[in-house]
């Protein structure tokens, strides 16, 4: 008989909580509980994670790329001064041949009229 008097208390109350509550008080008092579970917070935290690995990836792949990009900018630029400057020695090639022809066609002149 001493054993159906015993209180039985739930297990449950012993296990550990699986939601939290959080009270935002204002300052005119008024209260918002927000009902927090574990996977919500696991949940919230993984997204957390993975924004900022996004975030970290984007700003190095940006790095990288402007850094490339300033490095094909400048080869184009000295790519760009060295055509000038073969463009300059081909117009000079030009004249110059086109001297040594009128020369040796005068001279070829010279020598069919004499």
């Amino acid at each position: 008989m001493a054993q159906h008097s015993r209180i039985r208390i739930p297990e449950r109350f012993f296990q550990d909580p699986r939601s939290w509550t959080i009270l935002l008080v204002g300052d005119l008092g008024k209260i918002v509980s927000l009902h927090l579970t574990k996977p919500l917070l696991l949940a919230s935290t993984a997204c957390l994670v993975v924004i900022l690995v996004v975030f970290i990836y984007s700003a190095v792949s940006y790095r990288s790329v402007r850094s490339e990009n300033t490095a094909l900018s400048k080869n184009i630029d000295r790519l760009s001064s060295k055509l000038r400057s073969a463009e300059e020695a081909r117009e000079e090639a030009l004249v110059r041949l086109v001297l040594l022809e009128m020369r040796t066609g005068q001279a070829a002149g010279k020598t069919i009229n004499d």
